[in-house]
C-alpha cells in the first residue's frame, strides 16, 4: 500500500524525481541540497540521519544498508512503488580504510567492496527498467584514484577504478535507449571523510575542492540536452597538499 504522504508529494507531475545514495553528508548532501533548490523530488536511501536540509518534503529518507543487497532490493521496490519515474540515479555513498595492505582487515576491504562498487552496480541493475523509461541519467561518483596508484588505498583505489570502468562499459550498453550514464571523480574535497583518517586536505583554500563545486557539475550533467551524454569529468584543486594528523588511520564514509 503506498503512503499517503509520499504519494501527494510525488502526485506533483511537473517534479523529477531522483535517487540519491550518500545524501546524508558530504558530496552527496550538496548534490541532495542542489536538485531540491530545482524543486526535484529526492529518494535518499541511507542509514544515517541527514545534515541535507529538507524543501517542502521533498527530500525523502529511506531506511537502506547499502552493504546488504536485500535492503538495497527492498528500497528500491518500495522507491519504484511510489514514484511515477525515475529520472536521475547518482550513486555517491562510499567507505573508505587507508594504511599498509597487509594491516587491512578481511571485513574492511569486504566492505568497501560492497558499498563502493556491489551497491552502485546493483542500483543501476534495479532501476535501469525505469530510467530507460525516462531516458534518464546515471551520474557515479568515483574518486580521482581510479586514475593513478593509491599508497596506503590499494584497496579503496581498486573500487573506484572498478565503478569508473563499469560506469563507462554501462553506458556503451544502455546509450541506444537514451539513458546517460556520468562518473565524476573528484580529488581532495572538504568533506568529512577524512575525519577518522590520519591526513586531510591542507587548509590552503586552493588545495581542496567544495561539495557544492561537485554538485554544481551533477547539474551541467542533468542539464546537458539529450541528444549527448558526458562521459567522464575528474575535478581536482589546483594545489595537491594534504596536512598530516595524529593518530592512526581508520574507517569513513562520504
Amino acid at each position: 500500500m503506498k503512503n499517503d504522504n509520499l504519494t501527494s508529494v510525488l502526485s506533483e507531475r511537473s517534479a523529477k524525481n531522483a535517487i540519491i545514495t550518500g545524501a546524508s553528508s558530504g558530496i552527496g548532501s550538496a548534490i541532495a541540497a542542489m536538485l531540491l533548490r530545482k524543486e526535484w523530488n529526492v529518494y535518499a536511501p541511507a542509514r544515517r540521519e541527514f545534515n541535507a536540509p529538507e524543501v517542502s518534503g521533498r527530500l525523502i529518507r529511506i531506511p537502506c544498508d547499502l552493504s546488504d543487497s536485500g535492503s538495497v532490493r527492498s528500497c528500491i521496490r518500495r522507491i519504484l512503488e511510489e514514484a511515477d519515474t525515475i529520472d536521475l540515479l547518482v550513486n555517491c555513498a562510499g567507505i573508505g580504510r587507508f594504511g599498509p595492505h597487509e594491516q587491512m582487515k578481511a571485513e574492511d576491504i569486504s566492505g568497501m567492496v560492497r558499498v563502493n562498487l556491489e551497491a552502485p552496480i546493483l542500483l543501476c541493475a534495479l532501476t535501469l527498467r525505469a530510467l530507460k523509461a525516462s531516458k534518464g541519467k546515471i551520474i557515479n561518483i568515483s574518486s580521482v584514484t581510479a586514475d593513478k596508484d593509491s599508497v596506503f588505498g590499494c584497496a579503496y583505489a581498486a573500487t573506484k577504478a572498478g565503478l569508473s570502468h563499469f560506469s563507462d562499459s554501462l553506458f556503451e550498453e544502455v546509450r541506444k535507449s537514451g539513458v546517460g550514464v556520468t562518473v565524476i571523480q573528484p580529488d581532495l574535497t572538504r568533506t568529512e571523510f577524512y575525519d577518522h583518517l590520519d591526513f586531510e586536505p591542507d587548509p590552503d583554500p586552493w588545495a581542496a575542492i567544495w561539495p557544492e563545486q561537485v554538485a554544481d557539475h551533477v547539474a551541467y550533467v542533468i542539464d546537458t540536452p539529450d541528444n549527448m551524454s558526458v562521459g567522464k569529468i575528474t575535478l581536482r584543486p589546483q594545489i595537491n597538499k594534504i596536512r598530516r594528523k595524529t593518530g592512526d588511520a581508520g574507517k569513513t564514509s562520504h
